[in-house]
C-alpha cells in the first residue's frame, strides 16, 4: 500500500486497462492512499475511530497512520499493523462490492463494523496475555460507533431526511468528538490530546456526556 501496488484503478490503468479510474464511492481518482484514506468514506471510518482514541484528528497516509497510533496509543505498537489490516481489508471489500455487484454501503460506519469483527477475530491469533487487550480495543471502538450512528440517525429523522441513513460527518458527530478531547483534556492529561494515560477516564467522560445530551432532540444536517 505504502508503494502504490494495490490493484487500485489507478494502478491498473497504468497497466493499460481500459476502465474508469474513479473511485467507487466519490468522484476522485482511485489510488490507494485515496482509498483508504483521502476519500470522505475513509476519512469518516479514521474519524470514528480517533473518537474512540480521544482525538478527532485522523491520519492523510500510511506513514501518518503509525504517527497517529503512537501519539495517543504508544504502548500498543505490536496492534498497529493489525488494526491499519483490518481497516484496509474492510474498506477493501465494501470497494470491491461496490465496483463489481454494485452493491453500495449505506453508511461508512458499516466498514468500521466490519473492521471490528476482524479485529475480534484475530485477536485469536496474538500472544495469549494480549488476546483480551485487543477484543477490549475492539469492542470499544463498536460501543463509541453505535453511538455515533444512533446521533447521526437521530439528525436525520429530526431534519425530516429519508435518504441515505449516513450522507456525512454530521456536527453531532462533531459534537461527539469535540466532546472526548475535552473530556480527555480536563480528566488529568497535561498534554493537549489524551493520551493512553488518561484513555479510561475520557471514555467514561464521553459515556457520561452521552447520558446528558442524548435525551434532548439533536437538530443538525447530516
Amino acid at each position: 500500500m505504502a508503494q502504490d501496488v494495490v490493484l487500485t484503478r489507478a494502478v491498473m490503468r497504468r497497466k493499460k486497462w481500459p476502465g474508469n479510474p474513479v473511485c467507487s464511492f466519490c468522484q476522485h481518482i482511485e489510488t490507494s492512499q485515496h482509498l483508504f484514506f483521502e476519500c470522505s468514506i475513509a476519512r469518516v471510518i479514521w474519524r470514528a475511530i480517533g473518537v474512540t482514541l480521544g482525538t478527532d484528528l485522523c491520519p492523510k497516509n500510511c506513514w501518518q497512520f503509525f504517527v497517529w497510533c503512537y501519539s495517543f496509543i504508544p504502548d500498543y505498537e505490536r496492534f498497529y499493523t493489525v488494526v491499519l489490516g483490518a481497516v484496509t481489508w474492510s474498506i477493501w471489500l465494501a470497494r470491491n462490492r461496490a465496483t463489481f455487484e454494485n452493491k453500495m454501503i449505506k453508511s461508512p460506519f458499516e466498514i468500521v463494523y466490519s473492521a471490528c469483527s476482524f479485529l475480534l477475530y484475530w485477536a485469536g491469533l496474538q500472544p495469549v496475555e494480549e488476546v483480551a487487550r485487543l477484543r477490549l480495543g475492539a469492542e470499544m471502538i463498536r460501543a463509541s460507533t453505535t453511538k455515533l450512528m444512533a446521533m447521526c440517525e437521530g439528525a436525520r429523522r429530526a431534519t425530516g431526511d429519508e435518504g441515505e441513513v449516513f450522507s456525512g460527518w454530521c456536527c453531532c458527530c462533531a459534537l461527539h468528538s469535540a466532546l472526548v478531547v475535552i473530556g480527555g483534556v480536563v480528566l488529568g492529561s497535561k498534554s493537549q490530546a489524551p493520551r493512553l494515560g488518561n484513555f479510561w477516564k475520557s471514555t467514561c467522560f464521553m459515556f457520561f456526556w452521552h447520558l446528558v445530551f442524548l435525551p434532548f432532540p439533536l437538530v443538525c444536517n447530516s
